[in-house]
């Protein structure tokens, strides 16, 4: 059993309603002021910062920062071994920190957000499943786990991979100007939407 109809035994009442219910140790490890925790004005405040940078307007805002974190991740994986996981969770935090904290990709501020990132994902890992099954359900390093698995279906599929190669020099070889792939561009390129929507749509939870 797996998606809506596993959630529908884990995480709804009798009224049907979803409930995330974060046990004692989960509210140790994230403390009072989490989105979990919260209630009333103060959850509104908090999905509304998290809402604005990931609205089809905020993505536009931030589509040529991620393009070129992408890019740069890329060009340093050149002539070397990669850890995909490793890879794909160090430009999932640095597009997360700017976009919701504005915080450089390097520096000081960025290197303890991953630090403490690590010791919250670390810590919830270590516990029980019951208690950590809520932030994991949640969506959790959900983006990490699916840049991972693209690059390993891409590389065992290469005939979809030089598809996706040649759409791209039409996207190029169409450009007038700039170098960069833009949102418009972006939004252009069916194939690549297909490829990349076919992991969205994996089931999120898996029940034997």
């Amino acid at each position: 059993m797996t998606g809506r109809e596993a959630s529908k035994i884990f995480l709804t009442g009798k009224d049907r309603i979803v409930s995330l219910i974060l046990f004692y140790t989960g509210q140790q490890v994230l403390g009072p002021t989490s989105m979990l925790q919260t209630t009333g004005e103060a959850c509104k405040r908090l999905r509304k910062l998290i809402a604005e940078p990931l609205s089809i307007e905020g993505l536009k805002k931030y589509f040529h920062f991620i393009n070129t974190q992408a890019m740069e991740t890329l060009d340093q994986c050149q002539g070397r071994k990669v850890l995909g996981l490793k890879e794909a969770s160090t430009f999932t935090l640095k597009v997360i920190g700017h976009m919701i904290m504005s915080l450089e990709p390097t520096g000081e501020e960025n290197e303890r957000f991953r630090s403490n990132f690590k010791i919250i994902s670390s810590s919830f890992a270590s516990l029980p499943s019951g208690d950590s099954f809520p932030l994991r359900y949640q969506g959790h390093d959900t983006t990490t786990a699916a840049l991972t698995w693209l690059v390993k279906f891409l590389d065992e599929n290469p005939t979809v991979m030089e598809q996706l190669r040649e759409e791209l020099r039409e996207i190029v070889a169409n450009r007038k100007s700039g170098t960069d792939l833009t949102w418009s561009e972006d939004n252009s390129m069916p194939y690549t939407t297909k490829v990349t929507s076919s992991f969205h749509s994996s089931p999120s939870l898996l029940v034997i």
